[in-house]
């Protein structure tokens, strides 16, 4: 048996909504680098490593197979790769040209001359068509084009599996709208978080 509960609402008057595990929080930059979060945060307390995770680099996949090598190489989600330490940097551009090489795409990896804030990571993915990201390993979902000024209920559903394993939630959803659902895009699956997706209703 299957049952829906509202939890409460929540406002998003960015536009941009950004979902992650609440445990994680207190490594989001917001607007300021990722180098100036302290990587005692992270439980990094060796200082060669401390050093070597402020130092780390971003990299933009660029031409005309970006995406499809970005997708293929396999290592992060979205169209950025980002955090990679710096003793790992030139290892890491090795490993990705010998990819694209040999999977004969059209495609090149440049380092950014600045990392991009969490932030602005949440931002640009919303506005590529939702999407996650990695946060110091950490995946980061978010989603734009959520309306603004008004409150978008929460809901969970909480289903009875019998068998002695009795009720679990299997679903937490933001409702933005009623309708039909006509489509649903899978946007990440984590151990934390479990299949991510974001459906497209139907107002008619």
């Amino acid at each position: 048996m299957e049952e829906t509960f509202e939890l409460g609402a929540i406002v998003c008057p960015s536009g941009t909504l950004v979902l992650i595990d609440g445990g994680h929080l207190g490594l989001w930059s917001g607007d300021r680098s990722p180098a100036d979060v302290d990587p005692a945060s992270l439980g990094i307390e060796d200082a060669a490593m401390a050093a070597d995770v402020t130092g780390a680099i971003d990299f933009v996949v660029t031409g005309p197979d970006a995406s499809e090598a970005v997708r293929t190489f396999g290592r992060q989600p979205g169209s950025r790769l980002h955090d990679i330490p710096a003793s790992k940097a030139v290892e890491f551009e090795a490993a990705f040209n010998s990819h694209r090489r040999s999977a004969g795409l059209d495609a090149r990896l440049e380092s950014l001359p600045v990392r991009e804030s969490h932030a602005q990571r949440a931002r640009r993915t919303g506005e590529e068509g939702g999407g996650s990201f990695l946060m110091f390993g950490v995946p980061v979902v978010a989603v734009g084009g959520v309306p603004r000024g008004r409150h978008l209920p929460v809901l969970a559903t909480r289903v009875d599996h019998g068998d002695g394993v009795g009720e679990r939630w299997s679903e937490i959803s933001i409702r933005m709208g009623e309708g039909r659902v006509t489509s649903s895009v899978p946007l990440v699956t984590s151990a934390w978080t479990g299949p991510v997706c974001c459906s497209v209703m139907s107002t008619l």
